[in-house]
């Protein structure tokens, strides 16, 4: 399932229910290019302390996103919340997830055990965990969004 959250004055969760789940298949697995300019992007010293989040797209090219500290609330909210609900498994938030599209990162995840020993510390993830969320900021276009939603779950998101 993938999931995408908005506020306005209260805390919403929005569900993407797919009416026609087949037409999302396996997507193929992440381009080694996108790998390899994926940990240049983590390593690189000059891009740590950024106030932004940092993608790459289907080309290799940075994409940024700014983060609000209403977006880093909204995280922790959804962090807690996951924590009460899931008992096992391993919650995360700025998860790079690979794709044919470049390098994805969902706000929030949820990996099982069986994920984690798949995966380990695996950067980017060669698949998306079980539960991926974004959080919608007012920059977001829908079909970014949509877009975001039909990777995680042709990359392996429930």
């Amino acid at each position: 399932m993938a999931v995408a959250a908005k506020t306005e004055n209260a805390y919403i969760l929005r569900i993407y229910f797919l009416q026609h789940w087949r037409d999302y298949v396996r997507l193929p697995p992440l381009l080694e290019f996108s790998e390899m300019q994926w940990s240049d992007v983590i390593n690189d010293p000059s891009l740590r302390d950024l106030p932004y989040k940092i993608e790459l797209d289907a080309q290799g090219r940075i994409v940024t996103s700014p983060a609000s500290n209403r977006h880093g609330a909204q995280q922790a909210r959804l962090v807690r919340l996951l924590a009460r609900l899931l008992s096992d498994g391993e919650i995360a938030t700025e998860c790079s997830i690979g794709t044919h599209a470049g390098v994805k990162v969902a706000d929030v995840v949820w990996m099982s055990p069986e994920f984690q020993r798949q995966h380990g510390d695996t950067t980017p993830y060669p698949q998306a965990p079980e539960l991926c969320i974004e959080i919608l900021s007012p920059s977001n276009a829908p079909a970014e969004i949509e877009d975001k939603v039909r990777l995680y779950l042709g990359y392996g998101a429930r």
